[in-house]
C-alpha cells in the first residue's frame, strides 16, 4: 500500500474521519478541533495519538503541523 503524505490540517482531519472523530480520538472538544483546523496546526500534546492513527491509515504528515522538529537523518554508516 502506497503511503499518502498530507500537508494541511484540513486534510488530516478529513483523513481521520472529520471533526467529531478527531475530537473523540484526542479526547478534545469539537470546538478545539475546529480551532486547530482554522489555525492550520495542532497542539503538540496530540502529536503521538494523531500520527499513530494516520500511520494506521497509510498516511503521513509533516511533524511541523504539531510544532515538532524533524531530526536530521544520519546518512553516514
Amino acid at each position: 500500500m502506497a503511503q499518502r503524505h498530507l500537508r494541511s490540517a484540513w486534510h488530516i482531519i478529513g483523513a481521520l474521519g472529520g471533526i467529531g472523530a478527531v475530537a473523540e480520538l484526542t479526547g478534545s472538544l469539537r470546538t478545539s478541533v475546529h480551532n486547530w483546523r482554522a489555525a492550520k496546526r495542532f497542539p503538540a500534546s496530540v502529536y503521538k495519538v494523531m500520527t499513530d492513527a494516520l500511520a494506521a491509515r497509510g498516511v503521513t504528515a509533516p511533524a511541523a503541523l504539531w510544532g515538532q522538529r524533524e531530526g536530521k537523518r544520519d546518512i553516514a554508516a
